[in-house]
């Protein structure tokens, strides 16, 4: 695993976690548009727009569960690699809450009680451990 499909990996949460967001939007933009549209002659200007993001829904539901597919593989090929390297506790458990549960450092200090800097360096030293023992290049 390289440095940079470890960050793919961060990446590819994060873009997961926009593209939730943006359903969501669009749904809640659905709902709108359709408590508007009775059906009426009056309507018939919505029906367009309507249909538009019917489609954009089912475009980002298409690309949520591709994402979706390939975080899981990295994830799964990340967890295997984490498992056979007996890092320190502290910086195993930082490194899968980066990686695989895609949290921030922010957030992995609030769950951890470590402060934001010591989840830096443990992260950093994680890497360098993956480093050392050729599982990251």
């Amino acid at each position: 695993m390289t440095v940079d499909e470890l960050n793919g990996v961060w990446t590819l949460c994060r873009e997961y976690t926009r593209e939730q967001r943006r359903l969501a939007s669009l749904r809640a933009m659905s709902a709108q548009l359709t408590a508007h549209w009775d059906g009426m002659p009056h309507a018939k200007s919505l029906t367009g727009k309507v249909e538009q993001v019917a489609t954009l829904i089912l475009e980002s539901e298409e690309r949520l569960q591709k994402l979706e597919a390939e975080k899981i593989n990295r994830k799964l090929e990340l967890m295997d690699t984490l498992r056979g390297l007996n890092l320190p506790e502290q910086e195993e458990r930082v490194l899968i809450c980066r990686y695989v549960t895609c949290m921030s450092y922010k957030e992995i200090a609030r769950q951890t009680g470590y402060t934001r800097g010591w989840v830096s360096t443990l992260h950093k030293l994680g890497l360098r451990e993956l480093k050392n023992t050729g599982k990251l290049d």
